[in-house]
């Protein structure tokens, strides 16, 4: 019988050391219990939840690495992440995908506690699953379209620069994020990390499924009643599990519940990489 695995990771606030300050949020563990709940209601097998100053880099790959070597064809491995989304610059040049339908020049990174983790590392860690595995992530936070490595697959953007009704941003402004970028960029961000290859997303033997916040160059907000905007909207499409319909389906419904006057400022994305399986696309989402 295959199994259940889940992550869930969430930062209300990050080390003011590495980042200037603790960047807080208000919604971030309660998102991750959210999705701590589906995943423990539809009996997964093993449940890790990493908040605050837990969820560290090493905390975070030793973690993901850990499952790679214990899933198997047929697994499921479900991680969430709810916190600040930034974006540093591309250094190994591989987001100049020319497949890609809108190039880009930066990485875009989940703000860990100690540091950021790069799109690029999130992929290579994704990669070390066995073929046959299937990965569901969702990312609750800013520039997450394509935070796992895959392509972004929404070319119609609206950009708008004003925020959804003065609500609280869950991102590194650029100006933040290229001061914090600098600042350790011979210890913590250093070339020799940023430089490195990442996997071929044709490469990854996996099948991976991103539910994020918002395209690459949007930003994820935190909503009025105590979660992101993501996550109410996903637990009001959940709806308690009576939702019935694929991952496409879901991303869609979440659309479309959303109000409308959302989308030119946080517009989910759905996106794959490594082997789409249909059985995984088509099934209902986060059931094993």
């Amino acid at each position: 019988m295959p199994k259940g695995y889940s992550l869930h990771i969430a930062l209300n606030k990050v080390d003011p050391v590495h980042y200037g300050s603790e960047k807080k949020l208000d919604c971030c563990v309660d998102d991750a219990t959210v999705m701590h709940d589906i995943a423990s209601n539809l009996g997964y097998d093993e449940i890790t939840f990493l908040k605050n100053d837990t969820a560290t880099l090493k905390g975070v790959a030793d973690t993901i690495d850990a499952y790679s070597n214990e899933l198997v064809a047929g697994d499921l491995f479900f991680i969430t992440y709810s916190g600040h989304g930034g974006s540093i610059p591309d250094l190994n040049k591989d987001e100049l995908d020319p497949s890609s339908p809108v190039l880009d020049t930066r990485d875009e990174t989940w703000c860990l506690y100690d540091q950021q983790i790069v799109d690029d590392e999130l992929n290579n860690l994704y990669a070390q699953f066995a073929a046959g595995v299937r990965i569901f992530i969702v990312s609750d936070s800013c520039h997450s379209g394509s935070v796992h490595k895959g392509l972004r697959n929404e070319t119609n953007i609206v950009k708008v620069t004003t925020d959804i009704k003065q609500m609280k941003e869950k991102r590194l402004t650029n100006d933040e994020a290229r001061i914090i970028y600098f600042e350790h960029k011979e210890t913590t961000y250093k070339d020799s990390r940023l430089e490195k290859k990442s996997v071929r997303l044709k490469d990854v033997p996996a099948s991976v499924i991103l539910l994020a916040g918002c395209q690459d160059d949007q930003s994820s907000y935190e909503g009025t009643n105590g979660h992101g905007i993501l996550t109410e909207y996903i637990m009001k499409c959940w709806n308690d599990g009576a939702f019935n319909g694929s991952y496409e389906d879901f991303h869609q419904k979440i659309i479309t519940t959303m109000p409308q006057e959302y989308l030119p400022y946080q517009k989910p994305n759905l996106n794959f990489s490594g082997v789409r399986e249909p059985a995984f696309t088509g099934a209902i989402p986060f059931k094993i």
